[in-house]
């Protein structure tokens, strides 16, 4: 057909209208999961404005400077190009401390929260394809309709399973199957100027091609406006000509590719389009989210010799709450008994529902050595922070053979934290904290009422010293949660991050939990769920972190928790290092504009 697109990024834009963002843009992409994405690049031609509330996570790249506002957020970096960078930036950079070079690439702190990396050349321009839409592709659609090259339909057609070349002048299709092969359809316009509730399925590709002036993309019924099957959503492609306005409705959900270089488009309130959009001027209401289907890049924007960047950059500091569960089910310590270096009988013997755990803290094993009198004899080792169960005939003894005098004491428990490692997580986790980078901590308990152990205070050593957990009664996690949220003052700029520690499910309904996660969302707070045992409400932990910008983590025993609040605080507590990976490019052979040559054969005998 002609056209050979370029794809840089989830969105390529000549210009933003009046050149200001005054919103929420989120740019990211994936490669095999859609669910697993990170940042990634959007193009626009011109500069951009950013007004107070605008908040970009991505790295967009400019063909001209990025002028943001105090108020105003990039992250995690952007990339503009500009032959007087270092001129240009002087009048909003305090000094010259926050302008440096790295690897050749200046960069510029126009702000504390937007980087600039100035790259050495602009990238090139998207062409229109008006020529290719109207002489080439549709135009010979169009002109071969009736032929055996081309199969007119109406709008009464709903289903399209069979490859080949297709025409209409009203399309109303519901599905698109590819099974068969590509399928390419020349439109002339839409029913009622809607394309809505599309389902392409398939390995093959569906291309639409259209000069039509005025187009909406709205969900249909709740459905997606386009879903295509699986996570290639390159399997389907609209081109449109400078002639085409297209504009997708507040919330409508996208999958696939607009293609579109010099055409008007706006994209309203909560706009999600998975794939990738190339238009021309370009509106953006609040909270658009592109995720950008990586398979598509045919391009880097950005020069090879300022890709390889790394920035360092000091967190935020930080407001954390730790929200611990104190209900009954964490369970208690019976008796405790010591284990030496001689193989024995076991200290005591564990009834049928408890156990015996192996000090954390110790330096050794034990081992449990049990002989049955048709089955001969096992030996078991208990590593420190594991739990197991004697009986009367049990031999144990330390597992070191080289001890002399070793002693291990082993606890008798039931529940899923008898040893208290919640506290000791938590307090790791204080540790990690830093009162020279003005962090505050704060501690509560919950079980089915809710106790403050510490307010946020910046006096961690103090804060720390708090943190003494019990086990009793039912579980009411917003017994804990709200006291916590109410600690977060609208003054203090601390990034605020809640840790919230269950290990069941609540006792009386998710009512007043689901009402704290509204809070915490209000109150700009991330919580980070940890689930500890089998008997958790996994649905509401998954949610009330996922809601709020945070993650749930699953811990199968007490022994775990340390690790798990170790990654939060990794994640939370860690310098972060901006930079932009490029990854391969696709394979020219994957690309999605291949051409096809159908050849015929037919077997002609010669005679003599």
């Amino acid at each position: 057909m002609g056209i050979e697109p370029t794809i840089y990024g989830g969105l390529s834009a000549d210009s933003i209208e009046d050149g200001t963002v005054e919103s929420n843009l989120a740019v990211s992409g994936y490669t095999n999961d859609t669910t697993n994405t990170s940042d990634d690049l959007f193009t626009v031609e011109d500069g951009l404005e950013l007004e107070d509330d605008a908040d970009i996570e991505g790295y967009p790249v400019l063909n001209g400077m990025i002028d943001p506002s105090a108020e105003s957020a990039v992250d995690p970096i952007s990339y503009v190009w500009d032959p007087n960078f270092k001129t240009n930036t002087a009048a909003v950079v305090d000094d010259d401390d926050d302008q440096y070079k790295r690897n050749e690439t200046w960069i510029a702190h126009l702000t504390d929260d937007v980087i600039a990396a100035n790259m050495s050349r602009p990238f090139e321009t998207h062409e229109g394809i008006d020529d290719e839409i109207n002489d080439g592709a549709l135009g010979y659609l169009r002109d071969n309709v009736g032929s055996d090259m081309v199969t007119e339909f109406d709008s009464t057609r709903d289903t399209i399973d069979e490859s080949g070349r297709y025409y209409t002048s009203d399309f109303d299709v519901d599905e698109i199957d590819t099974s068969d092969g590509d399928v390419h359809i020349g439109v002339g316009d839409f029913e009622d100027d809607t394309l809505s509730g599309l389902t392409v399925t398939g390995e093959n590709q569906a291309y639409i091609y259209t000069d039509t002036d005025d187009m909406e993309i709205t969900d249909d019924g709740g459905d997606k406006s386009v879903s295509v099957s699986g996570t290639r959503k390159g399997n389907f492609w609209l081109y449109g000509t400078s002639a085409t306005e297209i504009t997708f409705d507040d919330g409508t959900a996208f999958d696939g590719v607009v293609y579109a270089p010099d055409s008007e488009l706006t994209l309203e309130e909560d706009a999600t389009i998975t794939g990738a959009i190339v238009a021309g001027e370009t509106t953006i209401d609040d909270d658009v989210t592109i995720n950008f289907d990586r398979k598509l890049r045919t391009d880097i924007p950005i020069p090879e010799e300022n890709q390889d960047i790394t920035i360092e950059e000091a967190r935020d500091p930080l407001d954390v709450t730790f929200v611990l569960d104190g209900s009954g089910s964490m369970g208690t310590v019976y008796r405790s008994g010591t284990v030496t270096d001689t193989r024995e009988e076991p200290p005591f013997s564990t009834s049928w529902d408890t156990d015996a755990t192996v000090d954390p803290d110790s330096k050794y094993a034990i081992e449990v050595e049990r002989c049955s009198f048709w089955g001969g004899c096992t030996t078991t080792t208990v590593e420190p922070g594991e739990t197991t169960s004697f009986i009367n005939s049990d031999d144990v003894r330390v597992a070191n053979e080289s001890c002399n005098g070793c002693e291990v004491t082993v606890f008798e428990t039931t529940g899923n934290d008898p040893l208290e490692i919640r506290a000791d997580a938590t307090q790791d986790f204080i540790n990690a904290l830093n009162e020279s980078n003005d962090d505050r901590a704060g501690v509560f308990e919950f079980d089915t009422n809710g106790r403050t152990l510490h307010s946020l205070s910046y006096d961690l050593s103090s804060v720390k010293s708090s943190v003494s957990v019990e086990a009793d009664g039912g579980t009411e996690m917003a017994a804990g949660m709200s006291p916590a949220l109410d600690q977060y003052s609208s003054s203090n700029d601390n990034e605020r991050v809640m840790v919230l520690l269950s290990d069941g499910k609540n006792s009386y309904g998710n009512g007043a939990t689901e009402e704290a996660v509204d809070d915490a969302i209000d109150k700009d707070v991330t919580i980070y769920t940890v689930g500890l045992g089998n008997d958790l409400d996994e649905e509401l932990l998954k949610e009330t972190a996922t809601k709020t910008g945070g993650e749930y983590y699953t811990a199968d025993d007490a022994g775990e928790l340390k690790d798990k609040f170790g990654l939060i605080a990794e994640r939370e507590i860690t310098d972060k290092e901006i930079t932009f990976e490029v990854g391969d490019l696709p394979d020219p052979g994957e690309s999605s504009n291949d051409y096809v040559v159908n050849i015929e054969t037919q077997q002609v005998r010669v005679e003599n």
